[in-house]
């Protein structure tokens, strides 16, 4: 469904996880919806052992990432 990769935010020079949605998942509205639904449960959630969602959104020429 998804690629993960780890990364490092740079202005807050720490290593971060970003979650891209795969080309052929992006052709189904209901994956991409089912994507965008769990981003923003999953920002909600403040507790030490759930990872902390810091954007949600679309990049360019990728598609749907958080």
């Amino acid at each position: 469904m998804c690629e993960v990769y780890k990364a490092e935010d740079s202005n807050l020079v720490r290593p971060v996880v970003v979650k891209i949605l795969k080309e052929e998942s992006r052709l189904h509205s209901w994956i991409v919806r089912k994507f965008q639904a769990g981003g923003l449960a999953q920002g909600l959630i403040n507790h030490p052992c759930v990872e902390t969602i810091f954007d949600i959104g679309t990049l360019p020429n990728v598609g749907q990432y958080w």
